[in-house]
C-alpha cells in the first residue's frame, strides 16, 4: 500500500505491531478507520512532510549565521552582567528578574534555573586568570554546581576525578595563562548555554473527557424536544409550519456538532453560533403560547442542556497544539497531554542543525517529551499519571556510541564552547589589523623601512594565525586528553545537544510536569510500570523494565525471565527492576530514581500507590466486551439497576478494588514541597554520554 497515510498509521503503532508480519492485520483495521482518525492522519502526515523540509543541513552560510548569533548572545549577555559586578540583583534566578521570567512562560526558565551561575554571581571575583577560574570552578562542583553544565555551556569539561581536561577555560590556560577573565565573560558563558534558551511546547485538548460527560443527557433531551415540535407543527397553519421545520433541523445538527465536538475535543464558531441561535428559538417558543404546561416543562430542560452544552462548545474554541498520539495510551484518565522541550535555534556543525522527528513531533531539536493525563489517587483528577517519557536525539546518539569501533574516541561537536577564547581572539585579531593598517598608511606615504616591512609580514602571518583558530570546535566528552578538532571531520563527531545524561533529561522532563501540577493544583505525579497495558503489548523489554521500573502485585507469568513468578511483597519493589539472568531485584529504575532525587530537593515524598483510572466518587463500574470501562455509578444499586436493562448480557460489573481499575505506581506527592525554579542539573562528574538504559519508541 503507497498510502502515505498508512505509513504514518505503522508508524503510530507499537513496535511489535510494525514489522512485515503484522501487516495485512495493519491494512485492514487501516481500511475500517473512521472518517475522523483518517482525517487526523492526513494532517499528521502532512505536517510531518512539513517538517521533513524544515529539518535542515546546514550550508556554509548558514552555519556562518548561526555562529554569528551564539557570539552575539554572548556579547549582549557579557554587557548586561557587567552591572553584577558591582550591584547585587534580585535574589539570585538566573539573572532574570521575577516579571522578565514570568513573560518568557514558554521557556524553561520559568521552572529550571542555574546554579553555577548563581554561585560564579555571588562568590566569583571580579577578575581571575583561567587557572584560578578552573580552580573556582573545580571547587563549585562541592557546593552544587554539576560539571555537565559546564561542559554544556562550553567553560570547562572535567574527567571522572574532577581533573580539567577541556572547555574554554582549560584552552585559555594552555594559550594564554596571565591573561585576567572577567566575570562578567563567565557568566555569559553560562548564561548563553542553550539549556537554558530550551522551550516547551504543551500539546492539550481545549475540551476534556469531563467536560463531555455534562453533556450525555443533551441528545436524549434534543429528541424529546423534536418530538414535541412536531407534534406542534401538526397543529400549526401550513404556512407557518416552515420555521418550526427549521428548528428541527437545527436541533438535529447540533447533536452532529456534539458528535463532532465528542471526537475532536474541539468546536468551531459555527457550531458555537448555531448552538446560540437554536437556544434562542426554543426561547421564543416558550413564550408563543403554544406549548402545554408538560412540554414547557422539557423545552426549559432542554434549554439548560443547551447551556451546558455551549458552555463547552465555547471552552472547545480555544486555540491549543492538539495532541498526536492519544491513540497510543494506557486505558483511563482524562485530559491527555502532551509535553516537548525543544531548542528553537540551529545546532552548528550537528548532522541537521534543526533536527526534527515527525513520527513523534514537528518541533526542531526535541530534547525530550513526555504523554500524560489526569486520573486519581485520593480525588479524581489529583494526580498527574505519565505513561512515557522519551528523548529522540539522545536516544540516537547512544546507538551511534554503542556501535562506534574506532580506536580515537568520538568528539561531542560543541558549538557553543570557546566564547571567551574566541572573544580574545577577535580582539586580538582587530590589534593585527589594525597594526597592518597603520604601516599600510605609512607605506603609502613613504618606503618602508626593513625593520617595519619585517614586522608587517610578521603581523600578516599572526593574523592568519589567529584568524585559522578562530573558528567554533567540538568539545572532548570522555575522559581522555582534550582533543582540539575540526567540526568538519566526518566521521569522527558526534552531535551536540544539551542535557545529555539520561538522568539529567529526563529529571528536567519531570521537572516541566510538576511545575504544571504546582501551578494547577495537581497533588501527585505518578510513573506508569513497565508491565502497564502500553508497555507488555510492546513485548516486555529489558530495557523499558529498566527505565521505567514494575508495578503490580506480581511479577506475572508472560515474562520469560528467572523468578518472574515471585510476587511483590507489600509493593517493597515497585519501581525497581530485575537482573534478567538471575530474575532477581538489581535496584530502582531510571525514572524513580529521578522523582527520588528531585523530592529531595524541593521537600516533597515519593510514595507507592493505586493510581485510579476512572472517578473514585463513582465507584461501581461497567465495563463493555472489551473490558473497557463504559459507565460509573455512585450506588451498587444504581448498577444493579442498569445492568437489568442490558438483556443481552452484554456489559459486565466491576468494582472500584478491582486490579483492572487502577495501576500501581511509583507516585510523587507534592503536598508542603517549594514551589519556584529548580536545578537544571543534578548529577556531576564526567559529562559522558553513556546510556546503558535508553527509553523506548513508541
Amino acid at each position: 500500500m503507497n498510502d502515505p497515510t498508512f505509513r504514518t498509521f505503522v508508524e503510530g503503532l507499537p513496535e511489535y505491531r510494525r514489522g512485515p508480519e503484522s501487516r495485512n492485520d495493519n491494512i485492514r483495521e487501516f481500511l475500517f478507520l473512521s472518517d475522523a482518525r483518517r482525517n487526523e492522519l492526513i494532517d499528521q502526515t502532512v505536517g510531518a512532510q512539513r517538517a521533513i523540509t524544515g529539518s535542515v543541513k546546514q550550508t556554509p552560510l548558514m552555519t556562518e549565521q548561526s555562529v554569528k548569533k551564539i557570539e552575539g548572545d554572548f556579547e549582549a549577555s557579557k554587557i548586561k552582567n557587567n552591572k553584577s559586578l558591582v550591584v547585587q540583583a534580585e535574589p539570585l534566578s538566573f539573572g532574570k528578574t521575577k516579571r522578565q521570567s514570568q513573560a518568557n512562560a514558554r521557556s524553561v526558565q520559568s521552572f529550571i534555573g542555574s546554579p553555577a551561575w548563581d554561585y560564579v554571581k555571588a562568590k566569583g571575583n571580579e577578575f581571575a586568570t583561567p587557572k584560578e577560574w578552573m580552580g573556582f570552578m573545580k571547587g563549585s562542583l562541592s557546593k552544587g554546581v554539576k560539571a555537565e553544565e559546564l561542559d554544556d555551556a562550553g567553560l570547562i569539561l572535567f574527567d571522572d576525578k574532577r581533573n580539567p581536561i577541556g572547555g574554554d577555560l582549560f584552552k585559555l590556560n594552555k594559550s594564554d595563562p596571565k591573561l585576567k577573565i572577567p566575570k562578567s565573560d563567565v557568566l555569559a558563558v553560562l548564561e548563553t548555554n542553550p539549556t537554558y534558551k530550551l522551550q516547551v511546547k504543551n500539546y492539550s485538548y481545549p475540551i476534556t473527557k469531563e467536560d463531555l460527560d455534562k453533556t450525555k443527557n443533551f441528545e436524549l433531551f434534543a429528541k424529546d424536544g423534536e418530538r414535541i415540535i412536531t407534534n406542534v407543527i401538526l397543529d400549526t397553519p401550513v404556512a407557518q409550519r416552515n420555521a418550526l421545520r427549521r428548528l428541527v433541523k437545527d436541533i438535529e445538527q447540533d447533536v452532529n456538532s456534539l458528535n463532532s465536538i465528542n471526537q475532536k475535543y474541539s468546536a468551531s464558531v459555527k457550531q458555537v453560533n448555531g448552538l446560540t441561535s437554536t437556544k434562542q428559538e426554543l426561547i421564543n417558543l416558550q413564550a408563543s403560547g403554544k406549548l402545554s404546561t408538560n412540554d414547557r416543562l422539557i423545552i426549559n430542560n432542554l434549554v439548560k442542556e443547551y447551556d451546558t452544552l455551549s458552555d463547552v462548545a465555547s471552552k472547545g474554541l480555544l486555540k491549543t497544539n492538539l495532541p498526536r498520539h492519544k491513540n497510543v495510551f494506557n486505558d483511563g484518565g482524562f485530559n491527555y497531554q502532551e509535553k516537548v522541550i525543544y531548542l528553537d535555534e540551529s545546532i552548528p556543525g550537528n548532522e541537521s542543525a534543526k533536527k526534527v522527528y515527525p513520527s513523534h513531533f514537528n518541533d526542531p531539536n526535541p530534547i525530550a517529551h513526555a504523554r500524560y493525563d489526569q486520573r486519581g489517587v485520593d480525588t479524581y483528577g489529583d494526580t498527574f499519571y505519565i505513561g512515557e517519557i522519551q528523548s529522540d536525539p539522545h536516544q540516537s546518539i547512544a546507538k551511534k556510541l554503542s556501535k562506534y569501533e574506532g580506536n580515537e574516541p568520538l568528539i561531542r561537536n560543541n558549538p557553543f564552547g570557546n566564547k571567551i577564547f574566541n572573544n580574545k581572539t577577535k580582539r586580538e585579531i582587530q590589534g593585527k589589523i589594525d597594526a597592518i593598517n597603520d604601516l599600510t598608511k605609512k607605506a603609502n606615504e613613504r618606503p618602508l623601512s626593513p625593520p617595519e616591512f619585517d614586522e608587517l609580514k610578521k603581523l600578516q602571518k599572526e593574523r592568519k594565525i589567529l584568524e585559522k583558530n578562530f573558528q567554533v570546535r567540538p568539545s572532548l566528552i570522555d575522559a581522555r586528553e582534550y582533543q582540539m578538532t575540526y567540526r568538519d571531520r566526518p566521521g569522527k563527531t558526534y552531535d551536540y545537544f544539551p542535557l545529555g545524561k539520561e538522568s539529567t533529561w529526563v529529571k528536567a522532563t519531570l521537572k516541566g510536569v510538576i511545575d504544571d501540577a504546582q501551578k494547577q493544583g495537581v497533588r501527585y505525579v505518578a510513573i506508569g510500570g513497565a508491565d502497564n497495558y502500553n508497555f507488555s503489548a510492546a513485548g516486555f523489554k529489558k530495557k523499558i523494565e529498566q527505565f521505567y521500573g514494575l508495578s503490580g502485585d506480581a511479577l506475572g507469568t508472560y515474562r520469560k525471565v528467572p523468578g518472574s513468578s515471585k510476587r511483590l511483597v507489600d509493593g517493597k519493589n515497585i519501581g525497581k527492576y530485575r537482573n534478567w539472568d538471575t530474575g532477581e531485584i538489581e535496584g530502582t529504575a531510571v525514572i524513580p530514581k529521578a522523582m527520588q532525587d528531585i523530592a529531595k530537593e524541593i521537600g516533597a515524598k515519593v510514595v507507592v500507590r493505586k493510581v485510579m483510572k476512572t472517578d473514585i466518587t463513582k465507584p461501581y463500574k461497567v465495563t463493555d466486551a472489551d473490558g473497557k470501562i463504559v459507565d460509573s455509578f455512585k450506588t451498587k444499586a444504581d448498577r444493579d439497576q442498569f445492568l437489568k436493562t442490558d438483556t443481552d448480557n452484554f456489559y459486565k460489573p466491576l468494582d472500584l478494588d478491582d486490579p483492572s481499575n487502577y495501576n500501581v505506581s511509583v507516585v510523587l506527592d507534592l503536598a508542603g514541597s517549594k514551589k519556584g525554579k529548580m536545578k537544571a542539573y543534578k548529577l556531576g562528574g564526567l559529562v559522558q554520554v553513556k546510556r546503558e538504559y535508553f527509553a523506548p519508541l513508541f
